[in-house]
């Protein structure tokens, strides 16, 4: 599977997860997100379409977190440095069929509406805070099981293997 990990403001999560994958056998692009707009540039893989993209960032109930930037560094400004639904809705053209946040506040159906209406079929996303810790385990599972026992099991087995706080929720 060609994933896609957007590394935006946690540069260690996705490395941990470019590796996890990478033993998984899987193709990794780790896309360094330094300004707002670089997130819709990096939904593919190298030119081809990715399977798969993973949104490694922080968040909460204003949206996906983006480190502070001045003024005029990017031509598209976040309201209190948060990606939201809307922007996603307003400026993302094509991604790919699977999506995965790991940003704590994204698991609500605004952001997997903002995905599916360009081209994912399916949205993962924690259903609250999950613990950090977590995360890591989370996608490693979810993405050993995705290509024996399909999406639904996948994502079941991943929740089992992490506390319920760190569940994640799908969206399709």
């Amino acid at each position: 599977m060609r994933i896609s990990v957007m590394s935006i403001g946690d540069s260690g999560e996705a490395r941990l997860l470019r590796d996890l994958l990478e033993t998984q056998g899987h193709d990794v692009r780790v896309v360094w997100v330094g300004k707002p707009s670089d997130v819709f540039e990096g939904f593919d893989f190298f030119g081809a379409a990715a399977d798969a993209a993973i949104l490694a960032a922080h968040g909460d109930d204003k949206g996906i977190v983006f480190p502070e930037m001045a003024p005029d560094v990017d031509t598209l400004e976040l309201p209190d440095d948060r990606l939201t639904p809307d922007i996603l809705r307003n400026n993302l053209r094509l991604a790919p069929p699977l999506v995965l946040s790991t940003a704590c506040g994204s698991g609500i159906a605004d952001f997997a509406a903002a995905f599916t209406q360009s081209g994912t079929q399916t949205y993962v996303a924690p259903d609250d805070y999950p613990e950090g810790a977590d995360i890591a385990i989370w996608v490693a599972v979810f993405f050993r099981e995705l290509g024996r026992n399909g999406i639904e099991a996948a994502v079941a087995r991943a929740n089992a293997a992490v506390d319920t706080e760190s569940s994640f929720r799908l969206f399709d």
